[in-house]
């Protein structure tokens, strides 16, 4: 079974994350943290070659798609490095040129001990000139034995990794979240209208001294309700109790027994 890039490159835009290769072979990807309307190379797919597709070879394929998801021509870049690298010893780009039957292009994996990481440079040889980079890391060949001696053995393993431009687009913040609705407050009750306030009080006094009745009414006006709590009909009467008390008093202070009504002379309501 040859290797179809193209089909495993439907596979990754199906599915942006793709990488059947980080479990089994360490293999991950640096992201890079783009701006607000950036572009950028993103890595969309990664796989390790199985046997069949492999047979014996050592490389780390490579392809990259445009914005539109078109392979990018005529030309792409891939700066690469490796674990212990020594500045002396920079490679030159990855070139990707190659027609659209095989991968762009690819690097040689060399020893087992070379652990690869590389990034897309886009269309030119400058540095981060035409976009920053995902990366692909911890790339190596140090895997054991898959298949026959034609397939993956150790020191004969290879990937494939998909780059593609991406533009980031304006990062809108999460809308507020809505409350959720809450019930209409429950009205409070009419309050109970107030009681009526008479225009005035007949105090009606009733006393003995012995067998002699006495009975006189008295006028009370109705400002004497000014004197009460707000609302308090009970400590109302009590207060004119009270000052008829004081009028028995004054007129005669040996009754024997003492009654008094308090009665609205518009209604004729009676208050004991």
């Amino acid at each position: 079974m040859a290797f179809d890039h193209q089909s495993w490159n439907r596979r990754f835009i199906a599915d942006l994350d793709y990488n059947d290769a980080a479990v089994n072979y360490g293999v991950g990807i640096f992201r890079h943290s783009p701006a607000s309307g950036e572009r950028y190379w993103r890595i969309i797919g990664i796989h390790h070659l199985l046997p069949d597709e492999n047979r014996g070879g050592h490389n780390l394929f490579f392809d990259v798609l445009d914005i539109n998801g078109n392979r990018v021509r005529p030309i792409v870049w891939i700066n690469w490095s490796w674990d212990g690298m020594r500045p002396d010893e920079q490679p030159p780009f990855a070139q990707g040129d190659k027609p659209d039957t095989e991968p762009a292009g690819n690097i040689a994996l060399g020893s087992v001990e070379q652990i690869v990481y590389a990034g897309c440079n886009g269309r030119n040889t400058t540095l981060n000139t035409d976009g920053n980079s995902d990366w692909i890391q911890k790339v190596h060949t140090n895997h054991p034995d898959e298949g026959d001696a034609e397939g993956n053995t150790i020191g004969h393993h290879s990937f494939y990794v998909l780059w593609k431009e991406t533009e980031v687009g304006e990062v809108v913040p999460d809308p507020e979240p809505i409350p959720d609705p809450q019930p209409d407050p429950i009205p409070n009750p009419d309050p109970e209208p107030p009681i009526p306030i008479p225009d005035s009080i007949i105090g009606i006094v009733t006393t003995w001294q012995g067998s002699q009745k006495l009975q006189f009414q008295v006028p009370w006006q109705a400002e004497v309700f000014d004197k009460r709590p707000e609302d308090d009909p009970y400590l109302e009467v009590l207060v004119i109790k009270e000052r008829l008390q004081k009028i028995i008093d004054e007129t005669d202070g040996n009754e024997s027994r003492l009654y008094i009504e308090l009665r609205r002379d518009d209604e004729n309501t009676t208050f004991r």
